[in-house]
């Protein structure tokens, strides 16, 4: 049971990883080195300009993309393994989340910043599931509707950043 649980969690999160790289902003564009979100992840940072803000979300993007190759390298029945690649991925979300975005951007990162908070917590609650040998079922549900808000909100904050930068 625990290692299907593991695959499956492992699955899901290949699933968005790529879900998101393959549709934030349509964007081809890499991140510049001075426009990083890590640098950006300050609380009391002022607020990006509009390029700079795209580039943050392409860079999660393209981190989203790098996270596909490291995640296909990891043992699905590693618990361990499976645990430090799940961390690792959360960060990217984490700074994305801390930006300030211009006012331009304001309601399209209100519902990123939405999104990526519940792909936070879709990581925490499946690695709080590898460690439980029999999750309820309302365990499993808080799961899944953590995965589900995480996707629904990120392509909706990319949409209404689409709009936005059409304006």
């Amino acid at each position: 049971m625990k290692k299907h649980m593991l695959k499956s969690i492992f699955a899901a999160l290949l699933v968005a990883s790529l879900a998101f790289s393959m549709t934030a902003c349509g964007s081809d564009k890499k991140p510049a080195d001075n426009a990083s979100v890590s640098d950006s992840a300050d609380a009391a940072a002022p607020a990006l300009t509009d390029e700079e803000y795209e580039e943050a979300v392409a860079g999660l993007a393209t981190e989203m993309q790098d996270v596909q190759t490291k995640l296909s390298g990891v043992d699905q029945t590693d618990a361990e393994a499976v645990k430090a690649a799940i961390e690792e991925v959360k960060k990217p979300f984490a700074d994305l989340a801390a930006v300030t975005p211009p006012e331009k951007y304001a309601d399209a990162h209100a519902k990123i910043k939405s999104g990526c908070e519940a792909m936070i917590a879709y990581m925490d609650g499946a690695i709080a599931l590898t460690e439980n040998a029999s999750p309820s079922e309302d365990d499993v549900k808080a799961l899944t509707d953590s995965l589900t808000t995480a996707a629904t909100d990120l392509a909706e904050g990319q949409q209404l950043m689409a709009d936005a930068a059409s304006k």
